[in-house]
């Protein structure tokens, strides 16, 4: 069933010239209105957030295990 995107056709003449896949050359097009809240879907500040937890969590995770390890200085151990 073909798109009914009116970039369809501009993604696939670009595609064909640059020599990638249309999938490759109408992935990004969304991002700005998903940025400015046309389209749905996540934004980049919310996906740059997301990261940041992310890597937050694993700092805690990691900080947790050590932790868990030692044993607690204020049992005079």
């Amino acid at each position: 069933m073909p798109s009914t995107r009116p970039d369809t056709a501009a993604v696939l003449t670009v595609s064909k010239q640059v020599g990638v896949g249309r999938s490759c050359c109408g992935a990004g097009a969304p991002r700005p209105r998903l940025n400015v809240g046309e389209a749905p879907g996540i934004t980049t500040e919310e996906n740059e957030e997301i990261r940041r937890l992310r890597e937050d969590v694993a700092i805690l995770k990691a900080a947790t295990t050590f932790f868990a390890g030692e044993p607690d200085p204020r049992n005079g151990w």
